[in-house]
């Protein structure tokens, strides 16, 4: 599932790339950046997840209201951050992206109130990624005490019949 959203999610951004080209070059590069980071995510996740982040932060300094918006790409980094994320410290990603954009939008001067339901949807992501986590966490340890109890059970049923075959030789 995770290959098709990456697929999806670059071929998305470069077509919006097609569209909307950077005027700096060093946009297109951390458009590209991102692109093949968002690629590599089914492979290793976090990693991933983080550079992308990062090349949309950098791109966010460069004063180019150019180029592609890298939300769709920065969505997924995020998800996959709060999916792979081992410490709240990790909250330092949503943050940081969310500063950066409302950063970005005071200074283009968009409506901060329209802008504010697009960086809900960055700690949205991030959520969604750490909740998921905690969701999966919580079927596997159901999981485990079932195989527990079944092998108790087993164990119960078995051991009476290998101490008659101890008494009676």
């Amino acid at each position: 599932m995770l290959v098709v959203v990456s697929l999806v999610v670059a071929v998305m951004t470069v077509w919006e790339m097609v569209i909307y080209p950077a005027h700096y070059a060093v946009t297109a590069l951390l458009s590209t950046v991102q692109v093949i980071a968002v690629l590599l995510i089914p492979v290793m996740p976090y990693p991933m997840g983080c550079i992308g982040c990062l090349a949309m932060l950098i791109a966010m300094l460069i004063p180019d209201p150019s180029g592609a918006s890298m939300l769709l790409g920065t969505w997924e980094c995020l998800f996959c951050i709060g999916y792979r994320s081992k410490h709240i410290a990790n909250l330092v990603w949503p943050a940081a992206v969310i500063a950066i954009r409302l950063w970005f939008s005071l200074n283009l001067r968009l409506q901060t109130d329209a802008y504010l339901f697009l960086l809900a949807l960055f700690l949205l992501c991030y959520a969604g990624g750490a909740l998921l986590k905690q969701r999966q966490a919580i079927i596997r340890s159901e999981h485990d005490a079932l195989l527990c109890k079944a092998s108790r059970a087993t164990h119960r049923i078995r051991a009476p019949l290998h101490e008659r075959r101890i008494v009676d030789p």
